[in-house]
Formats: C-alpha cells, structure tokens, sequence
C-alpha cells in the first residue's frame, strides 16, 4: 500500500484494500476527512495527482511497522511523508501514524495520528517488526 501510495497508483493500491474500506488519510496530504470505498479511493489518488502536478513527488519514509499482540487484525505503520520538487533540494514533511485493520490480507479501514508516539497508544500490546 505504501509503495502505491508513493507512486500515486490508485489501481495498484485498490488490490490491498477491501470493497468497502473505510480511511481516514493523513490530513497532510489531501486535508482532513474520510473516504470511503474503491470510487472515493480513487478520486482521492487523482486530488492527490493534482497537488503535486509534474513538479512535485510524494516519498514515504522511515517506515516502522508494529504489531498489536491481542489483535492481530491490527498493523500500525509509521512514516515520515515528505513532499518534494524534484530535482530539488527543497523539501517539506510531517510525520504520520496509519493504523491498518485487516481482514484477510487486505485493509478494512485504516485510521491516521500525526506522530507514531499517538498511533502506539492505540495498540493495546504493541510490537515492532521487520519490515512486511
């Protein structure tokens, strides 16, 4: 999901996601909301295409996965969201906190905090892991 998300492909982000997913993105990219479903996904990856025009490339960094112990639907991601002009040294970030609810192997909702330390606290038993 990230690695879509990074490259602004809706499709490739949709095979990771149910029908009916519900998501509360980062505010920092696309502003505050929900969106729900396949159809707002994709108009969300299209607002997104529109805010960085040819310019500007999304990176999601630093990424830190952990695992909630009693509840192992439950995967907190953390980044670091930057958005920079390419070829540019110039950049701009924030930090992020996705919390991924799974059934099965895809993400039934997905919900956002601004810095790791707030996504952790939603975790009742959390664990970092290897990269997945």
């Amino acid at each position: 999901m990230l690695d879509a998300s990074e490259a602004v492909n809706a499709d490739k982000y949709l095979s990771h996601v149910t029908e009916d997913v519900v998501i509360r993105p980062p505010g920092f990219i696309i502003g505050p909301g929900e969106i729900r479903g396949h159809e707002e996904i994709r108009a969300g990856f299209e607002r997104l295409k529109g805010i960085l025009g040819s310019d500007r490339q999304l990176h999601l960094g630093e990424r830190r996965y952990f695992l909630d112990r009693a509840d192992e639907s439950k995967v907190l991601v953390g980044v670091e969201i930057t958005i920079s002009d390419k070829g540019a040294p110039d950049s701009f970030g924030t930090q992020a906190a996705m919390l991924c609810t799974l059934v099965g192997d895809k993400v039934s909702r997905l919900d956002s905090w601004t810095t790791r330390e707030e996504g952790l606290a939603q975790l009742q038993d959390p664990v970092a892991v290897d990269d997945v």
